[in-house]
């Protein structure tokens, strides 16, 4: 890898932790909130007993299920920007492929909390019902940024 390439890397991962930062800085309520909504719906449509309580908190069975930002995964998207984001492409080209990026990341992330709950609903511990598809999750998006820059371990070899 040339010199500029590893040095254009080290700052794009150096980045990462402060776009973390700043993300967790905000409430991202309206964002949580709209999170809630669409997963309580699919919850209902599937047939889970869940009973919501207020724009970001929901009950299943005795267990209160409280939507925060970590939920929503908006640390994972903002904080994938910077190895994504490409230099030398237009910025309007950029934004509509971060547009895009979001309507399908956010519906992957739906169906990641949907299916905690589909195997939570089915006896499996909560621990184990969310972790695993979140840990799948973001292993996956990882993989899909690597496929999206090409990057290769011989590459940084």
């Amino acid at each position: 890898m040339r010199e500029a390439t590893k040095y254009n890397l080290v700052i794009r991962i150096l980045v990462i932790p402060v776009c973390t930062v700043i993300c967790h800085y905000f409430s991202w309520f309206y964002l949580r909130k709209f999170n809630t909504d669409i997963l309580f719906s699919s919850m209902k449509f599937f047939g889970l007993k869940a009973t919501r309580t207020s724009p970001v908190l929901f009950r299943v069975d005795n267990h209160s299920f409280f939507i925060g930002t970590s939920c929503t995964s908006i640390d994972v998207y903002l904080s994938s920007i910077p190895l994504l984001w490409k230099l030398r492409e237009a910025t309007a080209k950029q934004l509509k492929y971060f547009f895009t990026y979001f309507v399908i990341f956010f519906s992957i992330n739906q169906l990641r909390l949907l299916f905690g709950f589909v195997l939570y609903n089915q006896g499996v511990s909560w621990t184990w019902a969310h972790e695993i598809p979140s840990g799948l999750f973001i292993f996956g998006t990882f993989l899909w940024i690597v496929q999206q820059r090409r990057w290769s371990i011989r590459a940084t070899a």
